[in-house]
């Protein structure tokens, strides 16, 4: 339980940074994305539901953000220097590599 409760507290805070990134960087394209983003961001802070639960609803949340195009792994930041690219989107894989590797447990 220790666990659950420790990797609710830092989804708690890496999807509001992910937030802030793609209303800083994005576009129309992925505003389904960022409209999941914020309800996931909502239950997190005010469902009443148990830990176990929330996280797993939001790990079912999470696999949303991926359909086949348009989602989350199609985004990024684009620059015609390869440098300056890997530099501006590097926050954000950061981030979306952070939310997997605490999500990835609670997938079904």
């Amino acid at each position: 339980m220790f666990r659950i409760n420790r990797d609710l507290k830092k989804l708690k805070v890496l999807f509001p940074e992910l937030l802030l990134f793609l209303e800083k960087h994005g576009n129309a394209g992925i505003r389904p994305q960022i409209l999941t983003i914020k309800t996931i961001i909502d239950y997190m802070n005010n469902s009443d539901d148990g830990t176990k639960m929330k996280i797993m609803h939001v790990a079912k949340l999470h696999r949303s953000l991926y359909p086949p195009r348009e989602g989350l792994s199609d985004f990024f930041i684009w620059d015609n220097d390869f440098q300056t690219r890997k530099q501006l989107n590097k926050p954000l894989d950061k981030v979306r590599d952070d939310i997997w590797a605490v999500l990835k447990k609670y997938r079904a």
